[in-house]
């Protein structure tokens, strides 16, 4: 349902920047990406809704499935800070650099046991606060196959590194603790791009990247789509949107003899920028 709704919404922002470029054909001559502009620059928030699916299964058929948003009970539509920049080097040269930061937080409570000892409350439950991050890092080298004055196409090959913390702090029967663990995950992603400019003062681009990989039985997707449009209101500032899937699948990961893990993490939602250029 909630999937539903972000894609209503991006397709009305979309036909809303159409219908206004259609308006723009006053404006100064439009500009090219082979001059004058060699660097973007943006940042903004990005409204991610975020699943984490964990799933065991056996030989027979599908076993236990997890939604671990649901379990830990932690916000599913964080606000997260997000930064880009892209350096055109040369007419065929294209360097991108992407930044955010996602943090969610949830709390978990069961206290409805309790046992009372004349004036002495002893709780039998748990009580579970949860902060889940991810430090995400992205470099990619795009090559224009089509380098048009206006716009431009291409392959593109690219980095990411994504830095993951779990800090859980736990009350259960009188008892406290504390557990944290952080994971990187390096990726190499390759895929296409293209960007330019529709209206005089707007740009748009588009770009998929991904990553495949099947070792000893062990399966592995990874890929990331990013659609976006910017409108430049005076000559170098402006603002924009864009709309970002990230997803993170593996498959057949073995647990025993006879269950194996099947791991899904995605982000998906609109993000939306200030704008510069030089």
């Amino acid at each position: 349902m909630q999937n539903r709704y972000t894609y209503k919404f991006l397709s009305c922002i979309i036909i809303g920047f159409l219908a206004f470029s259609c308006r723009t054909t006053n404006a100064t001559p439009a500009d090219t990406t082979g001059r004058r502009y060699k660097f973007y620059v943006n940042a903004g928030v990005y409204f991610p809704e975020t699943s984490t699916v964990l799933q065991i299964n056996g030989k027979h058929g599908i076993g236990t499935v997890i939604y671990v948003e649901d379990l830990l009970h932690l916000d599913p539509h964080p606000i997260v800070f997000t930064a880009n920049m892209l350096w055109k080097i040369s007419r065929r040269s294209i360097l991108n650099v992407r930044y955010f930061h996602y943090s969610a937080e949830g709390n978990f409570e069961d206290i409805q046991n309790q046992i009372k000892i004349r004036d002495t409350v002893i709780s039998v439950g748990a009580n579970l606060h949860t902060r889940w991050t991810n430090d995400y890092f992205g470099l990619n080298y795009n090559y224009a196959i089509f380098a048009k004055k206006d716009w431009s196409a291409g392959l593109s090959l690219g980095t990411r590194h994504s830095i993951l913390s779990l800090k859980m702090n736990y009350e259960l029967n009188s008892m406290s603790g504390e557990y944290k663990t952080s994971l990187t995950v390096p990726i190499i992603l390759w895929g296409l791009f293209a960007e330019g400019y529709m209206a005089p003062r707007l740009r748009g681009s588009y770009s998929f990247e991904m990553f495949r990989l099947s070792v000893g039985g062990i399966s592995g997707l990874i890929y990331e789509n990013r659609f976006a449009l910017e409108y430049y209101f005076i000559k170098n500032l402006g603002l924009g949107f864009s709309f970002n899937q990230i997803l993170y699948k593996i498959d057949d990961v073995p647990f025993s003899d006879n269950f194996d893990w099947h791991i899904r993490y995605s982000l998906n939602g609109i993000q939306l920028n200030l704008h510069a250029r030089f």
